[in-house]
């Protein structure tokens, strides 16, 4: 699953805090997630 295109789509969405919120929290998540399988390697 790519997750570049729901990145972008959510990007475009009107930016009101909620979304930037939600886009702050899902970024953060998936630097944990490709930080630990650097790690993991």
């Amino acid at each position: 699953i790519s997750i570049r295109p729901l990145i972008e789509t959510l990007t475009s969405l009107p930016n009101t805090s909620a979304y930037k919120t939600m886009i702050e929290r899902i970024d953060s998540i998936l630097c944990h997630l490709s930080n630990r399988k650097l790690a993991e390697q």
